[in-house]
């Protein structure tokens, strides 16, 4: 009896020693589990926003509303772009590629973010820089923002689709063919064959709403039709702008803020709102198809086939047109270019440059001369 009881107090004692260890091995594993959730929530120590896309549709105001409220001290790259931050920085243009930066704390612990605001100017026509922002260190935790002004969509496609084209190769480059592949197989959507993700949270913001709420009905449906299916193949949410609406400059802010704070896009809160009559919002991507957009788009089965379809449809509506630079501009330029020579110029030195001048253009002359004077002795000889 002894023995048998014996037996079988140390089986126990073995049980209960293994049920220990896998308890404590469920408690170890679940707050792995809920610090790396929590660690997955935390705000990135870096992120980058890149504002790019229509001239004069409120880039440079929300990138100023972001940073200045972002952190209550501001750091700069240049005297020119804290200037950006007074209330006069609307009025300024921006050169083409710049970039701000704003840094917050984010923990109890001192630990601190830091927001690389770069913001394109020229529309599409500086396409090839929005690549500079672009950086293998970076890519993970980096949002581009395209703006897209309603009120011109003749201009559409030079500079949405060129931009988003630069932009795609470049982030190609930068990640493996798995990423890519492993970022389409989590798209969650019926119309997954003609959607390709950009490879980085892409937002496309419809801006100056103010005015484009005027226009005719038919154009306003066509022109959302047409912004749901370029964003929907390219894996897009859809914000909508205006500056001189304080309660969607107030949700386009707090958006940034979200789009920084960790939590990736997918899994912001929904909003689907296509009406014509109302702004445009599709948050997050996904939430949208083509059965809701155009049930003949159902048929595309690639993304190059979705893009091609997109295309035609655009220029059938609305006649594209390449964008150029402004005459005010090119005056801008001009007048700049002026007022540089006036503060470098050197008036000794610029002398001495006029004097060499008229000297080459004597020398010039007498070489030509004495050719055709040789070349007229030379005919009567013959």
């Amino acid at each position: 009896m002894t023995n048998e009881g014996t037996k079988q107090t140390n089986g126990e004692e073995q049980k209960d020693i293994w049920t220990t260890i896998r308890q404590q091995y469920e408690q170890l594993r679940n707050v792995e589990e809920q610090q790396q959730q929590k660690s997955e929530q935390q705000p990135p120590a870096e992120c980058s926003l890149i504002f790019c896309g229509s001239s004069n549709s409120g880039k440079s105001l929300l990138s100023s509303l972001f940073l200045s409220s972002f952190s209550s001290r501001h750091f700069s790259s240049s005297s020119s772009a804290v200037s950006s931050l007074s209330s006069s920085s609307t009025d300024q243009k921006t050169i083409a590629l710049e970039f701000r930066f704003g840094q917050r704390i984010i923990s109890e612990g001192n630990g601190k973010q830091l927001a690389n605001v770069w913001e394109l100017a020229g529309g599409g026509t500086m396409a090839p820089l929005v690549q500079v922002p672009l950086a293998m260190r970076n890519i993970h935790s980096t949002s581009l923002l395209l703006f897209v002004d309603l009120t011109r969509p003749e201009l559409f496609q030079s500079v949405a689709d060129s931009l988003l084209t630069v932009c795609r190769k470049r982030i190609e480059r930068l990640k493996s063919g798995d990423e890519m592949a492993k970022l389409i197989g989590q798209i969650e959507s019926q119309d997954k064959k003609a959607i390709r993700p950009l490879g980085i949270q892409l937002v496309i913001v419809c801006a100056r709403y103010d005015e484009f709420q005027n226009a005719n009905s038919e154009q306003k449906r066509q022109m959302y039709r047409l912004i749901r299916q370029f964003a929907h193949i390219n894996g897009a949410a859809i914000i909508t702008l205006s500056i001189r609406m304080d309660t969607l400059l107030t949700k386009a802010r707090t958006f940034l803020y979200d789009l920084i704070s960790g939590i990736p896009l997918q899994q912001f809160q929904k909003s689907l709102s296509t009406d014509p009559q109302h702004p445009l919002f599709v948050v997050p991507h996904g939430i949208d198809s083509f059965e809701d957009i155009n049930p003949s788009l159902r048929s595309l089965g690639s993304f190059s086939e979705a893009m091609l379809n997109f295309l035609q449809s655009l220029n059938q509506t609305f006649a594209q047109q390449q964008q150029k630079v402004p005459d005010d501009e090119a005056e801008n330029e001009a007048e700049e270019s002026e007022e540089m020579k006036q503060q470098l110029a050197e008036p000794t030195i610029d002398a001495l440059v006029e004097e060499r001048m008229k000297q080459l253009e004597l020398f010039a002359r007498e070489k030509r001369d004495q050719k055709e004077a040789e070349k007229r002795a030379a005919d009567r000889r013959n």
